[in-house]
């Protein structure tokens, strides 16, 4: 990996392609008006490229799911998506750090007011998974496969990683917040003035991360946050692509991979935004609609788990199924463990080691 050249670079994802708060619309999309672009502002730009997404673009900020967070705080609409060039605090599943060098990946929030009762509200993570497998499969011809719960690999290395969050829905945004509305965008979103500074923590509260097969939302640092079934809910999608990258350093040795180094060329981040987006837009539809079942079917069907013999905590054995939670089954022996959270690991991977650089 070491010996390949770095991609050219493209225009960084912040940098608007044009004016789009007073761009009329044609057929669900912004007409960008001609002239010269405007500066970099996420608050004065928002970019309403597709018919269903608000696209807030911001070249640096803590955490995108935070961002996302604080937007939804302020009646941010549906399908609203954050996406940075760069996260300072970039968090993963079971609170592991996401790192990423600037301009390489596509880092993205997306905001989902759910339609489905709390308890389906886990599944929205195989939702997301199997939209990012089927868009990197679109634009970069490559062959996804999906590691419980929601991690998708190339050649068994991780190219993108997916963190569900949820919390309760505010009945009406905060009063003492400025809020407005943005050309576009429709609902309250933060004024310049509103949110503060964007390189600082916008929320201090607990953020929960959904686990499948769990009663209710479960906090991420592993205590039950407990079931909610009254209030309405806000659900963060966050996801993570590997996109530029050349390579990677020593500790992802053998367990990492990006679309540069599996197809050879650049692919730019928005076309990779554009179709996850689409792609999520499909497979929410068809899960709100007709419930997990398609879903899991899709996700079986690019399924690396299944098969294979697992280690979960202190459980071993070979996965056989997830369940309609989207629990892992794991077969025990003479009995089936059915598996709401923890870090998967292939025994046979593990037993031999690291892959070569």
């Amino acid at each position: 990996m070491g010996g390949l050249s770095s991609p050219p670079k493209p225009p960084a994802l912040g940098a608007p392609r044009g004016g789009c708060a007073d761009a009329p619309v044609v057929r669900g999309r912004t007409r960008q008006s001609r002239g010269a672009p405007r500066p970099p502002d996420p608050f004065t730009g928002p970019e309403p490229a597709r018919a269903s997404h608000c696209v807030l673009r911001l070249r640096e900020v803590d955490s995108t799911q935070t961002f996302a967070f604080e937007l939804a705080a302020h009646g941010a609409p549906d399908g609203t998506v954050v996406v940075a060039d760069f996260q300072r605090q970039g968090r993963g599943r079971r609170g592991h750090a996401w790192t990423a060098t600037p301009a390489t990946s596509v880092l993205a929030s997306i905001l989902i007011r759910p339609r489905v009762a709390v308890s389906q509200l886990p599944l929205y993570s195989f939702v997301a998974a199997v939209a990012v497998a089927d868009a990197l499969e679109s634009v970069a011809n490559v062959d996804v496969r999906l590691k419980w719960p929601n991690d998708a690999l190339v050649r068994e290395r991780k190219i993108a990683g997916i963190l569900l969050e949820s919390r309760i829905s505010p009945a009406t945004p905060p009063a003492e917040r400025v809020v407005e509305e943005r050309p576009g965008c429709p609902g309250a979103l933060p004024s310049a003035g509103g949110v503060g500074a964007m390189s600082g923590p916008a929320v201090a509260e607990r953020v929960p991360e959904h686990r499948p097969g769990g009663a209710g939302p479960v906090a991420s640092d592993g205590g039950v946050w407990g079931a909610i079934s009254g209030p309405p809910m806000l659900v963060v999608i966050g996801i993570g692509i590997n996109v530029r990258q050349s390579e990677f350093g020593a500790d992802l040795c053998g367990r990492a991979t990006s679309l540069f180094l599996e197809t050879g060329h650049d692919v730019d981040r928005d076309v990779v935004l554009d179709a996850v987006l689409d792609a999520l837009d499909r497979w929410r539809a068809r899960f709100e609609s007709e419930g997990f079942a398609p879903v899991r079917a899709r996700w079986l069907d690019r399924a690396l788990t299944i098969g294979r013999r697992v280690r979960i905590d202190d459980v071993e054995g070979v996965a056989v199924d997830i369940g309609m939670d989207g629990a892992l089954v794991v077969a025990d022996g003479a009995a089936e463990r059915r598996i709401s959270a923890g870090e998967v690991v292939e025994v046979a991977r593990a037993e031999r080691g690291r892959a070569s650089c």
